[in-house]
């Protein structure tokens, strides 16, 4: 629904990268991701197609968690400024825990 919102009206997008809070939380789309490609292993693994469709969805997901992680440090360095560690939580790293 994210991503359908920020296809829609990029301007919101725009704001998000502004935002270092809105920033981080940009990971939490590849674990929702892996979520699903656990749901299609446990529940239709039987199907080939369907284990195909989970690898595929895996490598978006590998995508998506490696422009999280490298791109929003890009983001948070070159458009937010400094950033005091006091706002620096867990999610900030919560993309690389979706892929282990």
């Amino acid at each position: 629904m994210s991503l359908l919102r920020l296809f829609l009206y990029p301007k919101v997008a725009i704001n998000i990268m502004d935002d270092f809070t809105q920033t981080s939380f940009l990971g939490a789309i590849p674990v929702a991701l892996d979520t699903i490609i656990a749901g299609i292993i446990v529940f239709y693994s039987r199907h080939s197609a369907a284990v195909w469709t989970a690898l595929g969805f895996y490598w978006v997901s590998v995508f998506l968690a490696l422009v999280v992680i490298f791109g929003g440090v890009f983001v948070v360095y070159s458009r937010q400024g400094e950033v005091q560690l006091s706002k620096v939580t867990g999610v900030l790293v919560v993309a690389l825990s979706s892929e282990g």
